[in-house]
């Protein structure tokens, strides 16, 4: 009742009407009932009433005999653009009860000659509607294009919201991934869901790593791309290369994802050890407490890394950070070996026992 309510007074608003016109002893609102109202919406002139006559509508609710086809006619055949709008982010926000609006609102999506209906249709399908819309794939692709800034971005949002679903529109995807002129939310759903669906692929490779690196790119895009490398199983030099080059940015939130993405692929990272070793001493604590991470999988092959781990457990200025070092360090057990005399420092001198207590516990692993 208190959404019917709220909208009674929107309805009388608009018509400048007062609030109180349901009369629930004959259903009628204003003196019509449901299916008076769905003749406005058809056939009065009246624009004001016609959008009175969508508001009411939506009080009856989806399941209302007709509404639904009535309000599908409508946006089909009403001559006012912000009508037809109305209209479409209607039967979005009615969901699963008004699925058979689906094919309507792709209609009007592909053809509709106001944008800003083209827009609505799109925001509906990718919302409440999205479960029912993934036979309106090549609809989504092809709106990709579309010269309508906002219905390119809810196309390319409908088709992030479909999941697996969305595989058939990779090839528009990737034209828009790769497009530097791209708007930033396009490219941004087509980054993401490229990362999601071919991440090991061996073309996405290639071009995730030249979108994280493109320094004119949008920041959001790059941390995209960022972690779609880091979801690789298989990465080339190439695209570790990459990520190593990320770490370097002026912008910490980028260096972070990259670190990030860097201890996620776990060995693959060796080969650029000597770059990643460099930023150990990056000015942010997340930044080399990813590193610490990726320091401790490589270690193993990389005696400079059990050094350099032995040396942040000692001085690095954040107590995670140290934490994190001598975790990595126990776990490396023997291997660690010359470790141990700075491991020992910390477990007998420290000033902080949480550090001296994990210390201690890496130098049993080690000495085990």
């Amino acid at each position: 009742m208190k959404l019917r309510s709220v909208l009674l007074v929107i309805f009388s608003i608009a018509l400048g009407l007062p609030a109180r016109a349901w009369s629930q002893e004959d259903d009628k609102i204003r003196g019509l009932n449901r299916e008076g109202w769905l003749t406005v919406l058809k056939k009065d002139k009246d624009t004001k009433r016609r959008r009175a006559a969508v508001i009411v509508l939506e009080v009856y609710g989806p399941k209302g005999r007709g509404v639904v086809t009535g309000l599908c006619e409508a946006l089909e055949k009403d001559g006012e653009p912000e009508i037809r709008r109305e209209i479409a982010l209607l039967l979005g926000r009615m969901g699963p009860d008004a699925k058979e609006a689906v094919p309507y609102l792709a209609e009007a999506l592909k053809n509709d000659k106001a944008g800003v209906v083209r827009e609505a249709a799109a925001l509906a399908l990718g919302d409440k509607l999205s479960p029912f819309a993934h036979e309106q794939v090549l609809v989504f692709a092809g709106a990709l294009k579309d010269s309508h800034a906002g219905a390119r971005a809810a196309a390319a949002a409908a088709l992030n919201s479909l999941g697996e679903k969305a595989a058939l529109a990779l090839p528009q995807l990737t034209h828009v991934a790769q497009d530097k002129k791209a708007d930033r939310l396009p490219r941004l759903y087509a980054v993401q869901i490229i990362s999601r669906l071919q991440a090991d692929q061996a073309e996405a490779g290639p071009l995730l790593a030249g979108i994280a690196t493109d320094a004119d790119a949008p920041a959001t895009v790059r941390l995209a791309a960022l972690d779609g490398l880091g979801r690789r199983e298989r990465t080339s030099k190439e695209e570790a290369q990459a990520l190593v080059q990320v770490l370097q940015d002026k912008t910490v939130e980028l260096r972070r994802a990259a670190a990030a993405s860097l201890a996620t692929l776990g060995e693959q990272a060796a080969p650029p050890w000597t770059q990643v070793q460099a930023r150990l001493q990056d000015a942010d604590n997340t930044v080399r407490f990813q590193l610490i991470r990726v320091a401790g999988i490589i270690a193993r092959d990389q005696k400079e890394a059990v050094t350099a781990l032995a040396e942040l457990a000692a001085k690095d200025a954040h107590v995670e950070n140290r934490l994190a070092a001598i975790g990595e360090l126990g776990q490396l057990g023997p291997t660690a070996a010359s470790a141990a005399d700075a491991l020992a420092t910390i477990a007998a001198q420290d000033a902080r026992a949480a550090l001296r207590e994990a210390a201690a516990a890496a130098l049993k692993k080690i000495r085990s």
